[in-house]
């Protein structure tokens, strides 16, 4: 079973707000960007303790979003869960509504749980969608488009895909590891690698660290595909063990016991 890794999305720290939980959020996006996750996730936990000290429903909810995707990047699917089931959407606003959908895409989608993935798309309202920073944007469409390659919908998936390209930021490698995740699925295996190696390249330059993993990560599954698996072994180790300097040890023993299964 291919699995997919996912890259967390920082728009959810754009919603920053003048207090002590906002301080505390902004410095987990810092520690985000550092490939400090264990620090960021700490600074969030502090943040909803400050959240809940300033009975800030919204900035609880927020924060409550920003763990939960940290999580998911972690491969804690559970705990990421439980997170995104704590938030009181009845009390939060249209963006963190919308941040909050694009969350349980990005898990439904880890999950491969694409059925529900689309069910959720049911509850979005495209006006407010459109409101959207393009960061949030691109997001929504591209977890829809790939869970509608995955239900083989692909004539409704490019129309979504297209949408998601306008929104995305080329020079970063957002766009090529999409289209990557795609032609996996589709196993279309050197087209999926071309694809990756751009994105690879470009994470490389904008110095995104867990970006950079992850690719490596699927390359290897990649390579094994067409059953190149000295270059597997390569990419896995390189993907472990920057996966241990980040401290993300769920990630670091997914790619070390692929490695095993190999020797």
């Amino acid at each position: 079973m291919v699995k997919k890794c996912v890259i967390l999305s920082c728009f959810i720290f754009q919603f920053l707000w003048a207090s002590e939980s906002g301080v505390l959020a902004f410095r987990a996006k810092q520690s985000v960007l550092e490939g400090r996750f264990a620090k960021a996730y700490s600074q969030l936990e502090k943040a909803l303790l400050a959240s809940r000290k300033e009975s800030n429903l919204q900035a609880e909810g927020r924060v409550l979003i920003a763990m939960a995707q940290i999580r998911i990047q972690s491969l804690d699917y559970d705990f990421a869960d439980s997170l995104l089931s704590l938030v009181d959407l009845k009390d939060m606003d249209s963006l963190t509504l919308l941040a909050h959908i694009h969350a349980r895409l990005k898990l439904f989608n880890a999950r491969e749980r694409y059925e529900e993935s689309l069910s959720t798309i049911q509850s979005l309202d495209f006006k407010q969608v459109k409101k959207a920073p393009k960061t949030l944007q691109a997001g929504l469409y591209a977890e829809y488009a790939f869970a509608l390659f995955a239900q083989n919908k692909n004539e409704d998936a490019e129309k979504v895909l297209e949408k998601a390209k306008k929104k995305m930021n080329m020079k970063k490698g957002q766009w090529s590891f999409l289209l990557g995740r795609i032609a996996l699925i589709q196993k279309e295996y050197p087209k999926a690698d071309s694809l990756f190696l751009n994105a690879y390249e470009k994470s490389i330059a904008q110095n995104e660290i867990y970006y950079s993993a992850s690719v490596l990560y699927l390359r290897a599954q990649v390579a094994l595909a067409l059953k190149e698996n000295v270059q597997a072994k390569s990419f896995l180790k390189r993907s472990a063990h920057a996966f241990e300097l980040m401290g993300l040890q769920n990630n670091e023993k997914r790619s070390l016991d692929l490695l095993k299964d190999l020797n």
